[in-house]
């Protein structure tokens, strides 16, 4: 059935151990078959990483969808993964400038809160880029998802005014919110 296919992308774990065992069966998969590492679990056994690190050498490419996700892979690979961002598409219908507040710079974070997407990297980042004191607008953090660091992040950050954190959204409304 694999023959009939141009491409083969593997996102998870067990279908790259799959297609990565397709292309040393089968070297005519090696041109088609592309790993995606959209998460590096760190807490994957290092024979997992052995494998990855064998059955990598035969795939066409890995993809990760970070450059932290591509330098961990590395780190426990020695396969180079080529990085492409995972993007959010905001319709342009949503898009409105008139929206834009000359006072305020808005800057969103929208994702799950786990431990996985370091939700603190990015509001750490957010409080030392707001440090800066020759801002032309006053950055303010809206933070929109949920997950098992809620209360964490809220106990820690509710305090600060420039944080804002609406919770869960529905797909739609969070985009609305990501397009002003």
């Amino acid at each position: 059935m694999l023959d009939s296919y141009d491409l083969i992308f593997a996102h998870m774990i067990w279908s790259q151990y799959w297609a990565g065992l397709m292309c040393i069966i089968d070297k005519s998969f090696r041109n088609k078959v592309t790993w995606i590492e959209h998460n590096v679990y760190q807490n994957r056994k290092n024979v997992e990483w052995k494998i990855l690190s064998l059955l990598g050498k035969f795939v066409n490419e890995v993809i990760a969808v970070s450059s932290e996700v591509s330098d961990f892979f590395y780190s426990r690979t020695s396969i180079k993964p080529k990085v492409i961002h995972n993007p959010i598409v905001v319709p342009k219908k949503l898009i409105g400038f008139s929206k834009f507040n000359k006072k305020y710079f808005d800057i969103a974070v929208y994702g799950r809160l786990v431990h996985q997407k370091n939700s603190f990297l990015a509001i750490n980042s957010f409080l030392k880029f707001s440090e800066h004191n020759n801002l032309r607008h006053l950055p303010r953090l809206i933070i929109i998802g949920d997950g098992p660091l809620k209360e964490k992040i809220f106990g820690e950050f509710s305090s600060h005014r420039d944080i804002k954190f609406l919770g869960y959204n529905k797909r739609d409304e969070a985009l609305k919110t990501l397009a002003e």
